[in-house]
């Protein structure tokens, strides 16, 4: 049972990565369910997005040979609203709002993430 979650956690991180180098290659309109969160399974609506599943996902064994912190790190330079804004002009309008709310609900997650990290 533990080796069927682990992979699934493995097959979850690896569509992650594939989700975000397809979006960052391509110039295609996109919508909230476009966006390849970091979470386990993908929301459907904003409130799906929680810092408990961000927190269980990011922190996850996925990246083998990252402290935790690195984690989080690495995760805060993908998800900054600087970084993340340029996405933006990409964005349907009717899901730009949701998207919006979704990356900073995730950002603040990973920022106390940090600040416990850094305690």
């Amino acid at each position: 049972m533990r080796s069927r979650r682990q992979e699934a956690e493995r097959d979850a991180g690896r569509r992650y990565e594939a989700r975000w180098a397809a979006l960052l290659s391509s110039e295609e309109t996109l919508g909230f369910r476009d966006i390849p969160w970091p979470m386990f399974s993908q929301p459907r609506a904003l409130r799906d997005i929680t810092p408990t599943k961000v927190s269980l996902f990011v922190l996850s064994p996925l990246h083998p040979g990252e402290t935790r912190r690195e984690k989080i790190r690495n995760a805060l330079k993908r998800w900054h609203p600087d970084r993340f804004g340029r996405l933006s002009s990409r964005m349907e309008e009717a899901d730009k709002e949701a998207v919006e709310e979704g990356v900073g609900i995730v950002v603040r997650c990973l920022n106390d993430l940090l600040e416990r990290e850094s305690q």
